[in-house]
């Protein structure tokens, strides 16, 4: 069974079925699509799902993480943090201002 026609039917990304199915060695690369045998298809559509939640568990923890370091991490645009030790200069800071001119009724004209 074609890959295309597997995602289609239980509803799967197709590009990033085939890519799990090639690299576990599970499907055959045709011209055009990956090629299951019909009697394991349920089978890796189950290992692919398992797999994908496993690795958006993951990725969730690793984003919490770095959201929780950043929360933690004391930034200054200074040269001094006074208590502190600096211990990472990261360059020059630039921004920029929006800044609104009152409008009034006068013209200049030079």
């Amino acid at each position: 069974m074609k890959s295309k026609e597997i995602a289609k039917l239980y509803g799967i990304e197709k590009k990033d079925f085939d890519n799990y199915l090639l690299s576990n060695g599970l499907g055959t690369k045709s011209a055009s699509d990956v090629i299951v045998e019909d009697a394991n298809v349920e089978k890796y559509v189950y290992w692919y799902r398992k797999a994908k939640a496993q690795y958006v568990e993951e990725w969730n923890k690793e984003q919490l993480n770095k959201q929780k370091a950043l929360s933690e991490m004391l930034i200054s645009s200074g040269f001094n943090f006074d208590g502190y030790t600096i211990t990472k200069y990261s360059g020059y800071i630039s921004g920029d201002d929006a800044v609104q001119i009152p409008r009034s009724g006068y013209f200049f004209r030079v």
